[in-house]
């Protein structure tokens, strides 16, 4: 069932995987997203480290009885940024080039942006 604290949670669930990832293993998902360009070591640590930071606010969050309805608006921003970037570095050529790269970028990118309308959503029922 989708509530506003199991939105957060797999949202929360996925930044610190995702962010783990990106901290530990930067050099070889990037030659994984894109053979051509792939993007510098240090940017995907900086990635990783934010949105193992973002996962940890989101986790909060989830902890809160009714958290604040801009909180939650700020989490849906962020997510519907993350799906413009993606798009963007796609569109681009850069970072995200090979198809398989490709390919998980849109569907993590799809994930995120349901977190982010199912967020928005919840956001009406909460305090502000």
């Amino acid at each position: 069932m989708f509530t506003l604290k199991n939105t957060l949670l797999a949202n929360a669930t996925s930044c610190i995987l995702f962010g783990l990832a990106f901290v530990i293993w930067p050099l070889s998902i990037a030659n994984w997203l894109s053979a051509t360009s792939p993007a510098p070591e240090l940017i995907l640590q900086m990635v990783g480290a934010i949105l193992v930071l973002n996962g940890a606010h989101l986790l909060w969050a989830a902890s809160r009885q009714k958290p604040n309805s801009l909180l939650v608006k700020y989490f849906a921003i962020g997510d519907f940024s993350w799906v413009v970037a993606t798009g963007g570095l796609i569109s681009l050529g850069v970072a995200v080039t090979s198809s398989a790269g490709v390919i998980l970028a849109l569907l993590v990118a799809l994930v995120v942006g349901m977190f982010g309308i199912l967020q928005w959503r919840f956001s009406a029922c909460t305090d502000n």
